[in-house]
């Protein structure tokens, strides 16, 4: 192939994926203006299924799927509803009235952590793109990462990027993506989009941490990122840990090298960093990652968190929680330690020093033998038959969420929450203000709502004294199918 050809082929596959990525550029959005919602009030729970913003409550109205999508009307705007974003309002029971959708468009991803957001007066989303490619094939695994405001008045793109699960983070001030070992941000204010700046390439391992909690008021705790990447020096054994803002043109600084462990440069004291967790606290983020030393087998190895605060983080500080790696790990705090679950069992982790100077932690014994895989959803005080608060984790155990102590030795210590099945393909339940929001498996997989305390689900009755879902819009299809459900229960009473 001459150069020229190779030039030609190269131009017609970008023109294809320009074609497929920017097809519908020019999307117009027509919705609201939807009274209610208060921009200037604190936000709970960014990131999941369900999100409060002072007296409102925002929601996706059920679990959807791109396969749900075989043509292009499946998920155009404005025709939406299984898997649209909800506003209602909460009553003084913390129930959910008059719910009404704000934005009608599928919220979806297969970002475990990507839920809807809520920063000011704009919702933050992504949804399945309908572009095509030049065959008019849908392009569904490519994500439209969106922006409405809460009145559903004004609606714009903000990037479109391939891959369902890619890493994201919605920050106050800017879209920031993992891909292709490149990080990426879109810098944004209530007026505009601005330009995509490369933040880092030759990227090997991020962390983006979300604060559930926003108050318009105050500067945002999680306003940066952490990453790694290789060393310069090609002899290293050891990895740069890097920490960046959130806000336009920020300068990226090392806040872990060769260098940070050791004065001398011993190779028995320089570490590969493998990023795991960033969480917000109220006075900085703990940042939680794993070390190995390939010089020095007997160095320790395991997941060790510090904590970040004033663009520096505290190693010297650093605290130590297993010997080695585990898949699910849930930190309590640096203070207090790591739970891991592990075959089916919850320990409580954290090294110690024995009496006699040796190195041991608390995974003799387990807190809770599960006896069954779980997902746990949250922990939380529980009371047990009327007897006082207890600490308790919420987990969900053959598709029924459950509360359970931590203390084994309680009388009466394990309780169904409800016997409803729960969906957890993509977004796990959210706790809000006592109310668990989840994916209903038993009804068409939409929003409902489940009293933590009592364990009654929220329903109201119809001119039938028929149980209706107050927080499920219904689709034309799963409509009928209800409909066509509820006659045949009828006719075999006859």
């Amino acid at each position: 192939m001459t150069k020229i050809s190779k030039k030609i082929v190269i131009a017609v596959a970008m023109l294809t994926l320009l074609v497929m990525i920017f097809a519908g550029c020019a999307d117009t959005y027509k919705w609201g203006p939807i009274a209610g919602g208060d921009k200037d009030a604190v936000v709970e729970n960014n990131g999941g299924l369900a999100v409060k913003q002072g007296e409102y409550i925002y929601y996706i109205n059920g679990r959807t799927a791109t396969s749900d999508i075989t043509k292009k009307e499946d998920n155009t705007f404005g025709k939406v509803t299984k898997g649209a974003i909800m506003r209602g309002k909460l009553d003084d029971k913390g129930n959910v009235k008059d719910p009404v959708i704000v934005v009608p468009l599928m919220s979806l991803s297969s970002n475990k952590e990507g839920g809807i957001f809520v920063f000011g007066g704009y919702i933050y989303y992504t949804t399945p793109s309908i572009a095509t490619d030049r065959e008019g094939a849908l392009q569904t695994g490519f994500l439209d990462y969106m922006r409405t405001s809460i009145d559903g008045s004004k609606t714009e793109k903000i990037a479109t990027v391939e891959g369902a699960s890619t890493v994201y983070k919605f920050a106050s001030d800017a879209l920031i993506y993992y891909k292709d070992n490149k990080i990426t941000r879109i810098p944004y204010d209530d007026n505009s989009i601005g330009k995509e700046e490369t933040v880092a390439e030759d990227v090997t391992g991020v962390v983006f941490p979300q604060n559930k909690t926003y108050d318009p008021k105050n500067t945002p705790i999680d306003d940066v990122i952490f990453y790694t990447k290789a060393s310069e020096d090609e002899e290293a054994t050891y990895n740069v840990t890097y920490v960046v803002s959130t806000k336009s043109g920020s300068e990226a600084k090392e806040i872990i090298n060769g260098s940070t462990y050791t004065d001398s440069n011993d190779k028995k004291a320089q570490f590969t960093i493998s990023l795991k967790q960033a969480i917000a606290v109220s006075n900085g983020i703990e940042l939680y990652y794993e070390k190995a030393c390939s010089a020095n087998t007997e160095n320790p190895a395991g997941l060790h968190g510090a904590l970040y605060s004033d663009g520096k983080l505290a190693v010297d500080k650093e605290k130590r929680f297993t010997d080695k790696t585990y898949s699910t790990v849930l930190p309590i705090s640096l203070e207090d330690g790591v739970y891991v679950v592990d075959s089916n069992k919850l320990y409580k982790m954290m090294e110690k020093k024995n009496a006699d100077g040796t190195l041991s932690f608390f995974d003799r014994d387990a807190v809770i033998d599960f006896g069954a895989s779980v997902n746990v959803v949250k922990f939380v005080d529980y009371s047990f038959d009327n007897g006082a608060a207890v600490p308790s984790v919420v987990y969900i155990k053959d598709s029924v969420m459950e509360v359970r102590a931590l203390d084994d030795s309680l009388d009466y210590n394990t309780k169904i929450v409800n016997s409803v099945k729960v969906d957890t393909t993509w977004l796990m339940p959210e706790v809000i203000d006592g109310k668990i929001y989840f994916f209903n498996s038993d009804y068409y997989t939409y929003v409902d709502v489940i009293d933590l305390v009592s364990g009654e689900m929220y329903l109201t009755k119809d001119e039938n004294d028929r149980d209706v879902h107050p927080l499920a819009n219904l689709s034309v299809k799963d409509s009928k199918t209800e409909q066509d459900k509820i006659k045949a229960e009828e006719e075999d009473k006859k």
